[in-house]
């Protein structure tokens, strides 16, 4: 008989009510159970598994009527209290689903259930922390992936237990500890009548990195007076942490946004002729600040900050500011077929006495086509390396080899050979101006005026909100879409554009001084004048 009675692993909780009023209240008739009583019990247990509650509240309370007293023992659970006939026990837990989209770049495993989520609730505080309360730890699984160009997807599911007066869910703990970090792109999670996304859209560094798990918040907005007391305090240690303390050497793996001076543009160390004057934080040269690295000084000048010896592309940022993978995959892809097409047709001209001119139009149509010369590629690639950073021209090379890479044939060439040498033509073209080579159909909206105006000058701003403003406050998700990428843009720009020997002297007929003619421009900006109509007014 007792084994009959036995519960299974996993009943709900109105099944051990039942059955232990049975036990607790009639033992001493347990041997003298009826027939119809041992039928109504199992027929509550397949309801109770089956439809799970008010269904299976319902069924108990028939089989409480039927003989079963209640009992000021509660459900049996360790500190409940409940009596099981008044009302329905507070230990019994609603199951919660919900999506993760997690994006890699291409040949990382994803995390699976070495990421774990929690939530914390926005309506009910915990006593003990003074935060909302926090859920168990739900393990993603089921993931399914699909892959776009060198960037795989992958959507798992989960599934939470929380309390039956949990609340609604405001923000999430999510743990990654797997080897990789992952770019986390979304959480929509499924509550009754109701869908709660999180708009994440940020790289998770593994625990052991960080040395702590990651906190994201629900969309919805709040003014400060206005936030949840159950978020009040993670809405300020989340601002805290991100502020930093001023010292040491960010790592990749860091959320710290300070501020410092353009003191990295130059190479001291390597002489003279690579040292460039700091811009910014004085009246000579006054420039707007940049992101903090906190790399060390240089040997030669104590004020300007070391560089390595030579360029990468893993300059710090922080992981809410970096590249997501698919824009980044999009900038190695643009950047090295500009590579390519550098090697396929420039490396021509290096190899004359006369490069300053091509010898006759065959020459120029060689530069459209997809003929190369594999020693010539072979010397360029070696000048190559001493340009890029090494990760770049690894990829270069893999992708020079595998396929022929060549510039678009203009359109007035496709169609005819000559047509550019008519007069009519010639008069157009210098009337109009030089015509693209190639239009692109605008997918991500980037600032496109001159740099000084637009990326330089919106970083301090960039840092000032990112410190200042939590990510619930309004007027931060009214910022965002327009700061998108641009701290990573500028971390590029210092390392391969604007510093010592990079493109921008090499490419200008102001050389080395470029910069410092760019603090001269920006000694007259004025912010007051950056709108409508003050705007068009000054131009």
């Amino acid at each position: 008989m007792n084994q009959m009675f036995a519960p299974k692993p996993k009943l709900r909780t109105l099944w051990f009510v039942s059955l232990q009023q049975v036990h607790k209240t009639q033992s001493h008739r347990r041997d003298s159970l009826s027939r119809s009583t041992i039928e109504v019990l199992k027929s509550v247990r397949n309801n109770v598994e089956k439809n799970e509650g008010q269904q299976g509240e319902k069924n108990m309370e028939e089989l409480q009527t039927q003989g079963s007293h209640s009992s000021p023992q509660g459900c049996g659970r360790v500190g409940c209290r409940t009596r099981p006939v008044s009302r329905v026990c507070r230990c019994i837990k609603h199951c919660v689903k919900g999506k993760v989209v997690i994006t890699q770049n291409q040949g990382q495993s994803g995390p699976g259930k070495s990421a774990s989520v929690q939530l914390y609730s926005s309506t009910k505080v915990d006593p003990s922390t003074g935060e909302g309360k926090l859920s168990r730890r739900a393990y993603l699984r089921h993931g399914k992936s699909k892959k776009k160009d060198s960037v795989k997807t992958t959507v798992y599911k989960m599934k939470l237990w929380v309390e039956a007066d949990f609340g609604t869910p405001g923000a999430l703990l999510i743990a990654n500890r797997h080897k990789h970090k992952f770019f986390l792109e979304s959480v929509t999670v499924e509550i009754p009548n109701q869908h709660i996304h999180f708009d994440c859209s940020s790289w998770v560094y593994p625990v052991d990195k960080t040395k702590s798990e990651r906190l994201f918040f629900s969309n919805t907005s709040y003014l400060p007076d206005q936030t949840p007391p159950a978020l009040v305090e993670l809405r300020k240690s989340e601002l805290v942490s991100l502020r930093g303390d001023g010292t040491g050497e960010r790592k990749e793996w860091d959320r710290i946004y300070d501020y410092d001076f353009y003191n990295d543009l130059g190479h001291p160390d390597k002489g003279w002729q690579h040292a460039r004057p700091i811009l910014g934080g004085s009246r000579w040269h006054p420039y707007p600040c940049r992101g903090r690295t906190g790399r060390p000084s240089s040997n030669a000048d104590p004020l300007a900050e070391s560089r390595g010896e030579s360029m990468k592309l893993d300059i710090y940022v922080p992981s809410d500011e970096q590249f997501s993978p698919a824009k980044l995959s999009a900038f190695l892809s643009n950047s090295i077929e500009a590579t390519v097409h550098f090697l396929a047709s420039e490396a021509k001209a290096l190899l004359r006495d006369d490069s300053s001119d091509f010898r006759s139009f065959d020459d120029l149509r060689e530069l459209f086509s997809g003929k190369r010369s594999q020693a010539v590629e072979e010397k360029v690639a070696e000048k190559l390396k001493k340009l890029v950073p090494y990760d770049l021209f690894k990829e270069v090379t893999n992708r020079s080899k595998e396929d022929t890479t060549k510039f678009p044939l203009p359109q007035i060439i496709a169609e005819n050979d000559i047509a550019w040498m008519d007069d009519m033509e010639f008069a157009r073209q210098m009337l109009a101006g030089i015509n693209p080579t190639r239009i692109q159909c605008l997918q991500i909206l980037i600032c496109a005026f001159p740099r000084l105006h637009t990326h330089a000058v919106v970083e301090p701003f960039i840092i000032a909100s990112r410190r200042q403003l939590s990510v619930m406050h309004p007027i931060h998700r009214l910022l965002h879409p327009h700061f998108k990428d641009t701290m990573h843009i500028n971390a590029l720009a210092r390392n391969l554009l604007i510093n010592a020997g990079g493109i921008l002297e090499q490419t200008l007929f102001t050389g080395e001084i470029s910069m410092e003619l760019s603090s001269e421009l920006y000694k007259e900006w004025r912010f007051n004048e950056q709108a409508l109509p003050a705007d068009l007014l000054k131009r």
